[in-house]
């Protein structure tokens, strides 16, 4: 993300992907503080969330060995690096997944809800900031022509039926 300045008596600048993508609207708690909360409410073990990472890691490394999601990602130009990225990076670190139980807790002093209960999200059985990444473009049929795009471009690949939000208490 771009950094932006805002000039202004009485504005203040404020983080959009802090604000809109990692703090819960409800608590007003930072994500990641929500899960370590949540797992110390309903005792969700350290090792639980590691074994949950690893499982998830493997099912990614093995679909992307697969090339089950080549249809799914659209490549993109990175404007600083000048660099494609064509795929979840995230996967690639499926080979250091051995590290998971030495990884240190996000919030290790911190107690959210049970002060004898020991931290247990890391960096490592977390979301990461690409989790749900996702680019959507809405044009009519009317206004694809005019600018000539191809026909051989997805016209409608879905449909929003329904949304729904929900939060960890």
């Amino acid at each position: 993300s771009s950094a932006r300045t805002v000039y202004s008596s009485n504005a203040a600048a404020r983080d959009s992907m802090l604000l809109d993508g990692m703090v819960d609207m409800k608590s007003q708690m930072h994500m990641t503080a929500l899960a370590e909360r949540l797992a110390q409410k309903t005792r969700i073990s350290r090792e639980d969330q590691d074994n949950f990472a690893t499982k998830s890691y493997s099912k990614a490394a093995k679909a992307k060995s697969l090339d089950l999601f080549a249809g799914e990602i659209a490549p993109v130009l990175d404007p600083k690096t000048n660099a494609v990225v064509s795929g979840d990076q995230e996967i690639d670190r499926f080979a250091e997944i051995e590290n998971l139980p030495n990884l240190p807790p996000l919030y290790p002093h911190e107690k959210f809800f049970d002060a004898d209960v020991p931290a247990t999200v890391t960096a490592g059985n977390s979301s990461k900031l690409a989790d749900g990444a996702a680019a959507v473009v809405l044009a009519s049929e009317e206004y694809l022509a005019q600018r000539s795009v191809p026909n051989t471009v997805p016209r409608q690949l879905g449909r929003l039926l329904s949304f729904a939000d929900a939060e960890g208490d």
